[in-house]
């Protein structure tokens, strides 16, 4: 949890993530402006929920976007002056294709894609709209294709994934379990509605899984590009809050065991759960 947030404006909401001390990343089509209201984990940790939020930080200032990667990159300021201690922000991202290999390959569909030449497990945490609390799901990453270009190999736009989410997880980060951050959830998530908690398992078909905004791909934007190399070096560590920096923790040793990890402790809601999608949080329309 320690390392998401939760941010609503003009009574949209969406999840979000802290790549520095004071900047947050989320998905453009979340529409978020300068004056965004912020629950950030450490707020969720303290017992703060959406029902009774208690904003504890706000957008200042538009850092980055990129429509077509769906990626928005806000300046925010805490209310109280600084990052609460144990408010975890990402040390590193995926920076480069080379990172994770891949194969050019074809689906069921006919689509050419990318794939991951092994099994990369990935989660993420969001703010699911019948949850007061952030949610945790994990899933797989199956290859990357390029956005809206479906017969076009080569690119690295969107990560397709296995991950079960649902509305309101967008903008939220997906890592792998040593906490890199690859990508953001997109409004390329098309299959989404009553799959939070719930992986997907038709993987031979990209067109019926989830996608997600590649930070390999925004690290090299030329509109995402040059506020994440401020930030990030070229092999993806962060330059202002290197490995082992984050408060009581340090991500290269996190694991899925709930002992060590913040996240993976949080509400797996039941995948067979009736969903609403008329139903809202806190006056709040969770964006898909």
């Amino acid at each position: 949890m320690l390392y998401t947030a939760y941010i609503t404006h003009n009574g949209y909401a969406c999840s979000a993530s802290f790549i520095d001390d004071d900047v947050l990343i989320t998905a453009e089509h979340c529409d978020m402006e300068v004056g965004a209201q912020i629950i950030s984990g450490s707020a969720f940790a303290g017992g703060v929920t959406r029902a009774q939020p208690q904003y504890d930080a706000e957008v200042t200032e538009l850092l980055g976007v990129s429509v077509g990667l769906d990626i928005e990159i806000f300046k925010v300021k805490w209310k109280q002056g600084s990052k609460p201690q144990n408010q975890k922000v990402f040390q590193k991202i995926w920076a480069t294709k080379s990172d994770f290999p891949t194969t050019p390959a074809t689906d069921s569909s006919g689509l050419s894609y990318n794939k991951f030449n092994e099994t990369i497990t990935i989660h993420t945490v969001g703010f699911p709209w019948d949850q007061d609390q952030a949610t945790y799901t994990t899933g797989d990453m199956l290859g990357v294709k390029a956005w809206g270009q479906p017969g076009l190999s080569g690119e690295f736009d969107f990560i397709n994934s296995t991950l079960g989410i649902t509305q309101g997880n967008s903008g939220g980060y997906t890592s792998t379990e040593d906490f890199i951050l690859v990508g953001i959830v997109s409004n390329e998530s098309g299959n989404m509605g009553g799959n939070l908690g719930k992986e997907q398992k038709n993987s031979d078909d990209l067109s019926k899984i989830n996608s997600i905004g590649s930070m390999a791909q925004a690290y090299n934007d030329p509109d995402l590009g040059a506020t994440l190399k401020s930030l990030f070096d070229q092999n993806g560590n962060s330059i202002n809050n290197p490995l082992g920096s984050n408060t009581d923790d340090d991500s290269s040793t996190d694991s899925d065991d709930s002992s060590t990890n913040d996240d993976p402790v949080l509400p797996k809601p039941d995948p067979n759960q009736n969903q609403n999608p008329d139903q809202n949080l806190s006056n709040s329309s969770l964006r898909a």
